[in-house]
Order: structure tokens, then sequence, then C-alpha cells
């Protein structure tokens, strides 16, 4: 079921940095994700939470992903791994093939300071092993918000 507390974020998907899209979680929720290296960079310095889930490709270049996350809310494990699997996608994951994706609350999820655009330090966190199941990507895409 669609989560309750999630807002519509129709106007405010006009104002994300450049870089950062929005997308729909299955249940509903906010996904903002990193398109590029400054987008990467804007999703963690300027709109990760928290609470909110963080999600990477491990040993690779790619897409940060974030669910947001309100309130007291607590996302499922299919939820988190659908997440997962967008971020894995994202960041050339084929379709069908498997990847370690990590994930971590954004309140461990740091910038490197000095380091290139996108680069962050991960404090504590755990890996997911998803494989890049095609439904789920298209049901993304199927739920994503407006684009510049």
């Amino acid at each position: 079921p669609p989560a309750a507390t999630a807002p519509p974020l129709r106007k405010a998907a006009r104002a994300l940095p450049d870089g950062v899209q929005l997308f729909t979680s299955p249940q509903g929720r906010p996904v903002l994700v990193g398109r590029s290296a400054a987008g990467n960079d804007a999703l963690v310095t300027r709109l990760l939470r928290g609470r909110d889930p963080w999600f990477h490709v491990l040993d690779r270049t790619g897409a940060h992903v974030a669910l947001r996350v309100e309130g007291t809310a607590t996302p499922d494990e299919s939820e988190l791994r659908a997440c997962a699997i967008l971020a894995a996608h994202l960041s050339g994951v084929g379709k069908g093939e498997a990847a370690d994706v990590q994930m971590a609350a954004g309140k461990h999820v740091r910038k490197v300071k000095g380091a290139p655009a996108g680069a962050v330090y991960v404090g504590q966190g755990r890996t997911l092993r998803v494989t890049v199941d095609a439904a789920v990507v298209d049901a993304f895409y199927a739920r994503r918000g407006p684009t510049r």
C-alpha cells in the first residue's frame, strides 16, 4: 500500500538540483536519484536526510539513490531491495545481472572533504546482493517524475 505520509513532490521535482531526478517507490514514497557526479554531490550534501536509506553500487561509479522516509515510517525489505535494484541499473548493471549495493542511513553518509563531486564516506551500513529485474526497473520508469 502507498505510504500515507509521503507528500506529492511534483512541485518539488521542478526545484531539484541539476543532475537529480525524482522517481516513486513501489509503496509510493519519493526516490531521489543523482545521475551525475554533481547530482550525486547535491543529493548527499543538500537533499539526503538522516533516516533516508541511501544506496550505491559497491566498487563502481554510478548513481546515488535515496528513499525519502517521513516521520517514523520504516520501509520494508522489498521496497529497500527495489531501490537497490534501481541504483544498480542506473550504475550500468545490466538487466538479469547481479550486483552488491551498499545501503546506509543518510546520517552515516558524508561527502569526502577535498574529493571530487560524488565521493562519499559511509560510516556504517549493509550490503544487499540484488539481481537487476526488468519488471522492477520498468515500474520505476513508469512512475518517474518530470525531467528537465
